[in-house]
């Protein structure tokens, strides 16, 4: 189903002449950006999980497909954040 609903997003795109990144955040904060194939790839090796996809982290791999520019403004607002990410962590692990 996951592979399904992957193709029927690419047609989907296509017809609205869009591109859509896939965003993976890792536990250290930092960032991967997958485009339409490496989605594809990613997808490939996901297992049944309650009605879902589920990947495992291992087998995330770093593959930054983003034009230089958009990437070069989002890990500066990564930066910005990343405060926000750590304390939310945090609250996570204690409950």
């Amino acid at each position: 189903m996951l592979r399904l609903q992957h193709d029927f997003e690419n047609e989907l795109n296509k017809f609205l002449n869009r591109k859509i990144y896939l965003t993976y955040v890792n536990e250290d904060g930092t960032l991967n950006y997958y485009d339409d194939a490496n989605i594809g790839k990613l997808y490939a090796q996901a297992g049944a999980n309650r009605g879902r996809g589920n990947i495992s982290a291992s087998k995330i791999f770093d593959a930054n497909d983003l034009e230089e520019n958009i990437k070069n403004l989002l890990e500066e607002s990564v930066k910005n954040k990343k405060k926000v990410y750590e304390s939310a962590l945090i609250r996570y692990y204690k409950t």
